[in-house]
């Protein structure tokens, strides 16, 4: 694991490379924070290209800061939604 400085640096280099500054993104323990939902979940999502926008770079997904969290599929609610 990065330590956060670290981490901050990576996601200032990362946010400079894919979107220049009119992009914000967020990491999938950012995104997880803010949906409540598991990392694991949220790389589903993006695998399965359920979040607009979101992007994998040197193997880290990156998220839009204003992303909505995509609705849950395992759901009878979130099956509605996805039709």
């Amino acid at each position: 694991a990065l330590s956060s400085a670290a981490s901050d640096v990576y996601k200032r280099q990362m946010e400079r490379i894919v979107g220049g500054m009119d992009m914000d993104y967020m990491t999938l323990r950012e995104a997880s924070e803010k949906w409540g939902i598991s990392t694991r979940q949220i790389n589903y999502y993006c695998t399965e290209d359920r979040i607009p926008g979101a992007v994998k770079m040197a193997g880290v997904w990156l998220i839009p800061k204003d992303a909505e969290k995509p609705a849950d599929g395992r759901t009878r609610q979130g099956r509605k939604n996805r039709e």
